[in-house]
Parts: C-alpha cells; sequence; structure tokens
C-alpha cells in the first residue's frame, strides 16, 4: 500500500491524499471518478488492453515508450477485444483509437497527480487525431428532398 501524503514547505505532512493498494486499486479510484457507465467500460476496455500491450508491467514501471508502442499498436489495426456478447472487435476507427489513446494518458495523469506514480509518462505522447468527417455526414438539400419524396410511410 502506497500512503500518498501532501508535504509542507517545512516537511511536515499537510494533507493525506489516499492509500493507494496497487495498481488494480488506482484504476478502480480513477473509473469511480467517470460518471457515465459505458465511459467506465470504454476505458477499463482501454486500459486492459494497455497492459495486454505492455505485458502487465506495473504502471510505476511504464516509460513513455511502452505509451508510443501502446499508440502505434493501436494504430496497426491488429489491436481488438471481445466485447459482452463474446465477439471480436477490432478498433479501427479514428475516434476510437484517440479515446482508447487518451484513456491511458488520463489514468497516467490522475496517477501522477495523486503522488502515485513519480512521472506522468503519458504527458508527452500526443494521440493521433482523427480525420475531419463532418462534411461527409452532412446531406444537400436535393438529397433531403429526395429522402422525404421517396418515403412511403406518412408518419415519418
Amino acid at each position: 500500500m502506497k500512503e500518498i501524503i501532501r508535504m509542507g514547505q517545512t516537511g511536515e505532512i499537510v494533507q493525506r491524499i489516499a492509500d493507494v493498494q496497487g495498481d488494480d486499486h488506482l484504476i478502480r479510484m480513477w473509473l469511480q471518478n467517470k460518471r457515465s457507465p459505458n465511459t467506465r467500460i470504454t476505458y477499463e476496455r482501454a486500459i486492459s488492453l494497455f497492459f495486454e500491450c505492455v505485458g502487465h508491467k506495473p504502471l510505476q514501471s511504464v516509460t513513455l515508450n511502452d505509451v508510443q508502442d501502446f499508440g502505434a499498436w493501436l494504430e496497426s489495426g491488429d489491436c481488438a477485444y471481445v466485447d459482452e456478447r463474446g465477439r471480436a472487435r477490432a478498433i479501427e476507427s479514428d475516434n476510437s483509437i484517440k479515446t482508447y489513446a487518451s484513456a491511458v494518458k488520463s489514468l497516467l495523469s490522475w496517477g501522477h497527480n495523486l503522488g502515485y506514480l513519480q512521472f506522468n509518462v503519458g504527458r508527452a505522447y500526443a494521440p493521433p487525431k482523427p480525420k475531419e468527417t463532418l462534411n461527409e455526414r452532412i446531406l444537400t438539400q436535393e438529397q433531403v428532398i429526395t429522402m422525404i419524396a421517396l418515403e412511403q410511410d406518412e408518419r415519418n
């Protein structure tokens, strides 16, 4: 267990922040701060994949190289997980890659801010920027009129 404290200028204990009993405990504490159940599931999956990528090494031994390797693995298209229905899912979209990499960066930052991790090795890593696709999703006026004209159900 690592007791995390804040010291004053003269070396006295000013505040006890947390008792962290290892990486799993830190991760559980971090996930508790995420309000959305979907965010918790996605972030937990991201961290699980990260540990798989780095050979399950302790967070205190993780380096920037490990974070960069994880990002490269995500971008390679070889990274996949098994969903709650037992189906294999590849992580392919730029947005998913950024989400997973950002989840790891968030955990490393949080662990460093608490004092559990001596360095924030994820700070120097920049996840890839997703391609801007908004213009691909906007329909033209002609497409909307055609879509409405072809609709056979009056309720729609």
